[in-house]
């Protein structure tokens, strides 16, 4: 019901909306997902034997995109994209981090005496291997290590979880010094985040830090309602008239995004359609969990 409202409610934004109903459809579009939730979870809803389908169907994707990379890192497949893979990069490198974290909950809910098990392993290590090896993404990286203290929280005891926190640290330290697409991605997101001016940096890390910036702003002048659906680019561009900052149609924090076009309104339901999910997890089974 609430991402239903959501919708509604970026739908009725574009009555507000400054820019051309061609341009706030556009941005409608992008939350077309939205409407697709009640969908998904009228099927899931259908038994216990439909979620598994679903889950190893994800999975499967998330194996088969997997191995497409492993094939473009050999060349034996053109990708035909940075980071050797059909994805971008970023969207890649979180699909591989889910994998991983799923993989490790799969195998450490089987027998040692099952050979699925080990495969689950298997795949894991693949995914880990992929991610700070081959894949350049950092999100994806930043996003495996969270989801590995989550499941070291949800697997262990206080005390075993700290020697395992000890044992992580230690190899991801083993992963910076032997892995180059690792050490490179870290070293370039300290050295934009030391050396960042507000405006004049031109780094990946660092125009964000000035997109973040101006959506605040942007968020103050239409607190409650926004923008409007697609003004986001529109807004930004009169915001940093006459400065240097660099333009952009996407700030990448949808959180801001939201807030600037369809205010805290907008937000609220967001950020209550996701503190649902968490509530709803305390009352399921601990498998599905």
């Amino acid at each position: 019901m609430i991402a239903l409202l959501l919708f509604c409610f970026m739908a009725a934004a574009l009555t507000y909306s400054p820019v051309d109903p061609t341009d706030g459809f556009a941005t409608l579009r992008k939350y077309r997902e939205l409407l697709l939730m009640p969908v998904i979870f009228s099927l899931l809803s259908l038994g216990s034997v439909t979620r598994q389908r679903a889950q190893l169907s994800f999975l499967a994707g998330c194996i088969v995109l997997m191995a497409i990379s492993y094939l473009g890192y050999f060349e034996l497949f053109d990708t035909g994209r940075y980071g050797y893979s059909i994805v971008f990069h970023i969207t890649h490198s979180f699909f591989m981090a889910v994998l991983g974290f799923w993989a490790m909950h799969k195998a450490t809910a089987i027998s040692w005496k099952s050979w699925k098990r080990y495969a689950w392993f298997a795949v894991c290590g693949a995914a880990v291997i992929n991610l700070f090896y081959i894949a350049p993404g950092r999100t994806g990286m930043f996003v495996f290590c969270c989801l590995t203290l989550l499941y070291l929280y949800q697997r262990l005891s206080l005390l075993k979880w700290a020697v395992a926190i000890a044992i992580f640290l230690a190899l991801l330290f083993g992963a910076y010094q032997t892995s180059n697409n690792f050490s490179v991605r870290v070293n370039e997101a300290i050295n934009e985040i030391a050396d960042y001016k507000p405006g004049k940096s031109r780094t990946s890390i660092g125009q964000r830090f000035d997109w973040w910036t101006i959506s605040v702003q942007l968020g103050r002048e239409k607190p409650l309602f926004g923008h409007g659906a697609g003004a986001y680019e529109t807004a930004n561009n009169r915001a940093i008239k006459n400065s240097r900052f660099t333009p952009t149609d996407n700030p990448h924090n949808e959180y801001l995004l939201i807030a600037a076009q369809f205010g805290l309104v907008g937000l609220a339901l967001f950020l209550l359609m996701i503190g649902l999910q968490l509530q709803e997890a305390k009352r399921i089974g601990v498998r599905d969990r």
